[in-house]
C-alpha cells in the first residue's frame, strides 16, 4: 500500500459514502464533494471542483447505462425512460454557461 494521511483515509471513506447516498437519491453529489476534498483531502478549490465536475459525469454515464434499456412507466412501454429531448434543450446553455465561465475565469485574477 501506498503511504496516506489518516486525513486522506476518512476523506475518502466520506467522499464514498456521500457520493453513494447522492446518487442513490438521484442527484450527482458533486456539490458535496468539493467541500470535502478541501477539508479532508487538502485539495485546491480548482482540482477539488475539477474532481467534482468528473464524478457528476461518471454518475451521469452510469445512470444513463442503467437506465437506458428501461421502458417508461407511464407510456405503455413505448417510450423510453432517458428523455433525450431534456438533454437538447439543455445542451446549448451549458455549453454556454461553461464558455462563459471558463472566459470569466482566465480574465479574473
Amino acid at each position: 500500500l501506498w503511504p496516506m494521511k489518516e486525513e486522506e483515509f476518512w476523506g475518502m471513506i466520506v467522499v464514498i459514502l456521500c457520493l453513494v447516498f447522492a446518487n442513490t437519491g438521484g442527484v450527482g453529489g458533486g456539490g458535496m464533494l468539493v467541500p470535502i476534498a478541501i477539508i479532508y483531502l487538502m485539495f485546491d478549490p480548482k482540482n477539488a471542483i475539477a474532481l467534482s465536475n468528473f464524478s457528476i459525469f461518471l454518475a451521469s454515464l452510469i445512470r444513463y447505462i442503467l437506465n437506458s434499456g428501461k421502458s417508461h412507466p407511464l407510456k405503455n412501454g413505448k417510450g423510453i425512460i432517458v428523455d433525450l429531448n431534456l438533454g437538447i434543450l439543455m445542451l446549448p446553455m451549458i455549453i454556454s454557461g461553461v464558455s462563459v465561465g471558463s472566459i470569466l475565469n482566465m480574465m479574473a485574477p
